[in-house]
């Protein structure tokens, strides 16, 4: 009985992280171009807009390697509530604070993506989580309908 509740939640899991992706890469590549429009509302030279992009798109490397070497060892399931965590108390900061160093923290820790995509460290832990949740012959029928969503909702956004 046990391990079909676990399977249940697996299976849920699972179906979250299959839709998820559809309205998170539509709202990635809406914040691309409102960021620049945000940052030069706010009066950011557009010298610093550009260190702003830059050190976010360096941050969020660092930020990958450190959460795809410690995910496995403080629990997958927490490294992406932290991170969900994070992503609030970044659009919290954004909302409050004009500080440029804030904002830039908050970017970085928040994995705001300059890019438009959905290539922060949480992208490679969904997929590992994923690949290890679905069977070995059912992951094409799971990874290719996702590759799709995610082509279709990144063109979307950017229309």
């Amino acid at each position: 009985m046990r391990a079909l509740h676990a399977q249940s939640h697996a299976v849920d899991f699972v179906r979250g992280l299959t839709d998820h992706p559809t309205r998170a890469l539509c709202s990635f590549g809406a914040v691309a171009p409102v960021l620049l429009i945000f940052l030069r509302a706010i009066d950011i030279p557009e010298r610093a807009v550009g260190f702003f992009l830059t050190a976010t798109l360096l941050g969020d490397v660092v930020l990958s390697l450190f959460v795809t070497q410690t995910a496995d060892l403080l629990g997958r399931r927490r490294m992406l509530a932290l991170g969900s965590a994070l992503m609030c108390a970044s659009g919290v900061a954004f909302y409050l604070s004009h500080s440029f160093v804030v904002l830039l923290v908050a970017a970085i820790v928040g994995i705001i993506s300059p890019t438009g995509n959905e290539t922060g460290p949480f992208a490679a832990l969904e997929q590992a989580m994923l690949s290890q949740l679905t069977e070995q012959d059912g992951r094409v029928s799971v990874r290719s309908p996702l590759s799709f969503s995610h082509c279709a909702s990144t063109d979307a956004s950017r229309a």
